[in-house]
């Protein structure tokens, strides 16, 4: 009897199979984090904003794998968790959580996952991403700062 309640206490803890994903999301640089993934795994994703505030703030996780342009994923009711039906069997996954107040958003919880392979792991079969090309304006000058924007070029004779 004894055995069955200590197993019963512990079994839930040893049983979940999320993996916490935790890093630092500071306001005065945009760098991402990486971390290996084996496909399959569910992450729990835990960044912490440093240097901007994030109470109120309503958070969406984007996602896109190479080649993708201003093509995202999106999910705006669980922006803390990659689970496998977020893999569609990409080497790589680059993603966002975006923190946006009335005031503002931020794009600064961003994050690389490679994937590994892993035993019996199947991609999943997703929707096409939703076309998100706003997003994709905003986030140019934070991966590529030295590249001219359209203007820039446009005022060019």
């Amino acid at each position: 009897m004894r055995h069955a309640l200590l197993l019963a206490l512990l079994l839930p803890p040893l049983c979940r199979a999320q993996v916490p994903f935790s890093w630092e999301a500071d306001a005065s640089q945009a760098r991402p984090a990486l971390k290996e993934v084996y496909r399959g795994e569910t992450l729990l994703l835990r960044p912490s904003w440093t240097g901007a505030s994030t109470n109120g703030a309503d958070f969406t996780l984007f996602w896109q794998t190479n080649g993708m342009g201003s093509a995202w994923w999106a999910d705006p009711t669980n922006a803390f968790s990659w689970t496998p039906a977020r893999d569609a069997g990409a080497p790589e996954y680059t993603l966002f959580i975006r923190a946006a107040r009335p005031d503002g958003a931020s794009y600064r919880a961003h994050a690389r996952l490679r994937m590994l392979a892993s035993p019996g792991f199947s991609p999943a079969v997703m929707p096409p991403p939703s076309a998100y090309p706003t997003l994709a304006a905003d986030l140019l000058p934070l991966l590529l700062p030295s590249v001219p924007t359209y203007a820039a070029w446009t005022n060019e004779a």
